[in-house]
């Protein structure tokens, strides 16, 4: 058995490339987008305006930042996501992503935004069903374990555990199709039905083995006492110049 670990070509091209003050923006934003277009990729970048935004300097000498480490940091002083999938850059928060991803799609879905009103729009998403039929191209091997915080009822986490083989009416591909990031919608479990962002993905491909995802709640990802984004915008680490 041999075992590799690999990277999307963009993101190792990114962690090589230790001259971040080359990318002269004026917001993580900024940077974003024109680090996805250096290196081929499809900018997906949610920006959040009408908030003065910190900058600070990287070095020109002796920097040990690499342009991946900066745009990571830059994405998690802000509570976003940021990560390389389809030929794309996702630069977003997980509230942004909530719904705009996934292998299904239905119209009119309710949303919750950041300032706790509703919107509906159209939900992009994996259904997960339990009791699943064996007809069911998504099918559950198991009832999906699911937490809760008692401190933090919004905050729920689960993991599933999907046949990814042939012996049943399933779309071949659709299970490996799924990627972190992506929407999951749970049906029948009482108190979990609702959406989750796709945390981790684990399979075995060409293996009798089951495919094995954990996902998340938006407030489980951003916590709630730190999810108003307009707030923490102002607390972005940016590049700024090349500095000294």
């Amino acid at each position: 058995m041999v075992t590799l670990e690999l990277r999307e070509e963009a993101v190792q091209k990114m962690k090589e490339d230790r001259k971040p003050q080359a990318f002269k923006s004026s917001t993580g934003f900024d940077f974003a987008e024109t680090v996805a277009k250096q290196f081929g990729l499809e900018p997906m970048v949610q920006r959040v305006s009408g908030v003065k935004q910190a900058t600070i300097k990287v070095k020109s000498t002796n920097n040990r930042e690499s342009v991946w480490d900066v745009l990571q940091r830059a994405a998690q002083d802000i509570q976003f996501l940021c990560f390389v999938a389809g030929g794309k850059l996702f630069f977003v928060s997980p509230f942004f992503l909530l719904g705009r991803w996934g292998i299904d799609q239905v119209e009119g879905a309710t949303f919750e935004t950041i300032n706790g009103k509703t919107q509906k729009r159209t939900l992009n998403y994996i259904p997960l069903v339990y009791p699943s039929d064996k007809n069911y191209r998504f099918f559950l091997l198991e009832l999906p374990n699911m937490r809760r915080s008692e401190d933090s009822p919004k905050e729920s986490e689960g993991s599933a555990s999907l046949w990814g083989g042939e012996n049943y009416a399933t779309a071949e591909g659709q299970v490996y199709d799924m990627r972190a990031g992506m929407t999951v919608y749970v049906y029948g479990i009482k108190g979990f039905e609702q959406a989750y962002i796709i945390t981790s993905i684990e399979y075995l491909f060409g293996m009798p083995e089951p495919v094995q995802i954990k996902f998340a709640t938006v407030n489980k990802l951003a916590p709630e006492d730190k999810k108003n984004i307009e707030k923490k915008i102002s607390e972005v680490v940016v590049i700024s110049g090349t500095g000294g």
